[in-house]
């Protein structure tokens, strides 16, 4: 013989969350030649086997409906599988008593697309925050790689302007080597100094 007991208290083999059921309610019991019966144990509110409420122990098959309280249990032989010598402790089944929103299903479904969302918006975050970091280090590098690039130029230039100025002490022409000072100085527009020092030739 197999016995599962089913009520509110946590004694039961099967816990239902139902004001309307008792601390033990009933019992499911298979007998030794493989039929099924409930009990009833003179709940407050009885227990109910296809709509008709049942005294003492009534024979169920698979498929018939058992209600307690505002809850139907979704009985079926399984419940007493070879392989299943009764049901784990806690098991709740559903009840259609309204209970808390935090019980829910919606509930974790929300709690879970909330944390989805605050996952995406802090990964969102530190990614563009990144990316701006990234980015602004590329433009110090960049004005960097400038600055040593100009000074290069400038360095140059003003070995053409030696060379431009000697000529010139001589009374020879410093054509091509203007010409050099002047390709250096176009791209620095605003360096008046480089723009000064061609205009000493003019």
């Amino acid at each position: 013989m197999k016995v599962i007991t089913i009520g509110r208290s946590p004694e039961n083999d099967i816990i239902i969350n139902d004001n309307k059921v008792s601390r033990t309610h009933l019992q499911i019991v298979q007998d030794d030649n493989g039929n099924y019966s409930v009990i009833d144990f003179n709940s407050t509110n009885g227990t109910f086997v296809n709509g008709q409420q049942i005294t003492g122990e009534v024979r169920i098959n698979q498929g018939d409906e058992v209600k307690i309280g505002n809850t139907v249990l979704p009985w079926s032989q399984s419940c007493f599988s070879p392989v299943q010598t009764s049901i784990e402790p806690s098991t709740e089944f559903p009840s259609t008593t309204p209970r808390s929103f935090i019980h829910s299903k919606n509930f974790w479904e929300w709690a879970a697309a909330a944390v989805m969302v605050l996952a995406i918006g802090i990964g969102g975050f530190i990614y563009f925050n990144g990316e701006k970091k990234v980015e602004s280090a590329l433009v110090k590098g960049i004005e960097i790689v400038d600055k040593k690039q100009k000074a290069k130029d400038v360095e140059k230039f003003n070995e053409y302007y030696k060379k431009a100025d000697r000529l010139r002490r001589r009374g020879e022409p410093a054509g091509p080597t203007l010409d050099s000072m002047k390709q250096i100085a176009k791209d620095y527009p605003d360096d008046k100094e480089l723009e000064s020092k061609i205009n000493e030739f003019k």
